[in-house]
């Protein structure tokens, strides 16, 4: 009863762990994505300079 009972204990930790590891690789994703997304957009506006001056 008791070698189960750890074994359980053992078994909801992995997971948790396991949540916390895919949490943070999937927020790092997001800044990653995210930074490229700005980087895109940046160069962008830097290379289309005729709607900047449009726009002015």
């Amino acid at each position: 009863m008791n070698a189960s009972g750890e074994a359980a204990i053992d078994v909801n930790g992995v997971r948790a762990s396991a949540n916390i590891i895919n949490l943070v690789i999937f927020n790092l994703f997001i800044i990653k994505f995210r930074e490229k997304l700005t980087a895109l957009t940046s160069w962008r506006y830097e290379n289309y300079p005729s709607k900047h001056s449009v726009a002015q």
